[in-house]
């Protein structure tokens, strides 16, 4: 079984790194550091600089230097995935007081001296709070819970009317892109895992689009069209018919199925994207949000990630979910409603996505190799979720 990280770029060279700031007009650091972390869509390295030759970068003048951060991104999703992450940050930082790195430069092609696509972000101050999580007191998270109350809530201010990510557009406005997801089939994926002639086009939903019912649609048939194609899922060929009609009813029931808040989401948002200053207790930036999406509100954090302080075992998920219901009454004693936006409107919306997200979960892992045991289970669940549609 593969990962996204066997498709991170090799090593670069200080030299190779230097002509790339040398046609940005970035001068020269005084030290240029790759740094060891388990990113799984990217290298980082770590361009530190005199203060002084970077004055627009400092935030701290008391600070002898400044560091940014250069992420040099693997060959997974070309193009989309850096416009969205650059846009994505761009408007957080123009319309929320949410922590974010500034994008100082980015290209979303392969035209410049590394060959591969890059973005440089100011470096935010604080260590990652999955590092230092063993160490918090209660107060200390409830007092964390409150600050990204606080954040989330800003963010939910703001509705949007598409379901997708964010680019700019050439005159530098930020617009409605594709839509974006960890479970994409990759550029590398394809010929891995396909004998057709298949793309990240014809194997990924693209959009943006314009109601909950629309989208459902889009990802049902991109699922429909791997089922159809990938050779270990020969098992799905006789449920084809039914998943075809499925996608045929589905605006029948429009006025019931698009009864959501679309709302700009993270999507992955566990302590090791968070930082934190353990010295005044404040959280000094969110990171990571190149697969930011506006979503329909039920889907804002698709793989449970939230508050997870990605540490493996069982102690850990129960820890997880202990402060997740933790968070939950914050908000009620915080008078914040916007969790309330994540609940199913009907029964039908939510045996919609339970058919969709049934659907992501058989044709984008068993094929990898994970829970293939349990592949006549998740058929089940699939049927009995379609039944609620006549189907």
């Amino acid at each position: 079984m593969g990962g996204a990280e066997e498709y991170l770029p090799e090593s670069l060279e200080a030299k190779d790194i230097q002509t790339l700031l040398d046609t940005l007009s970035l001068g020269q650091p005084t030290a240029i550091t790759p740094l060891k972390v388990c990113a799984a869509f990217h290298a980082i390295y770590i361009l530190t600089y005199d203060a002084k030759d970077l004055p627009g970068c400092v935030k701290d003048p008391s600070l002898p230097s400044v560091d940014l951060v250069l992420r040099v991104s693997g060959d997974h999703i070309p193009n989309i995935k850096t416009r969205n992450e650059a846009a994505t940050l761009a408007w957080i930082s123009q319309n929320t007081s949410v922590p974010v790195p500034s994008v100082i430069r980015y290209d979303a092609t392969t035209n410049n001296p590394l060959s591969r696509e890059f973005i440089i972000l100011s470096r935010c101050p604080g260590v990652t709070l999955s590092d230092v999580y063993d160490s918090l007191t209660q107060e200390q998270l409830d007092d964390i819970c409150k600050q990204l109350i606080k954040f989330l809530a800003d963010i939910h201010r703001h509705p949007f009317t598409h379901i997708g990510g964010l680019v700019q557009s050439d005159t530098g406005s930020i617009i409605p892109g594709p839509y974006l997801d960890e479970h994409f089939w990759f550029t590398p994926d394809v010929k891995r895992y396909f004998d057709t002639e298949d793309s990240l086009e014809t194997l990924n939903a693209g959009g943006p689009f314009t109601s909950y019912t629309d989208f459902i649609i889009a990802l049902m048939e991109k699922y429909i069209h791997v089922a159809s194609v990938q050779k270990d899922l020969t098992f799905m060929l006789e449920h084809i018919p039914r998943l075809r009609a499925f996608c045929k009813v589905l605006p029948d029931f429009a006025a019931q199925l698009d009864k959501t808040q679309i709302r700009l989401a993270h999507r992955d948002l566990h302590f090791a994207n968070i930082l934190y200053n353990q010295s005044t207790g404040q959280i000094t930036g969110i990171l990571d949000w190149e697969f930011a999406s506006a979503v329909p509100f039920q889907i804002w954090d698709p793989v449970r990630a939230f508050l997870g302080n990605t540490q493996p075992g069982d102690e850990a998920y129960k820890e997880k979910y202990r402060l997740r219901d933790r968070f939950a009454e914050l908000c009620n004693e915080e008078g914040v409603a916007f969790l309330g936006d994540a609940d199913f409107t009907s029964e039908i919306q939510e045996k919609m996505h339970g058919v969709s997200n049934m659907m992501r979960i058989i044709v984008t892992l068993i094929p990898r190799g994970q829970f293939v045991d349990r592949a006549p289970e998740f058929v089940e669940s699939l049927l009995k979720d379609l039944e609620v549609f006549g189907v």
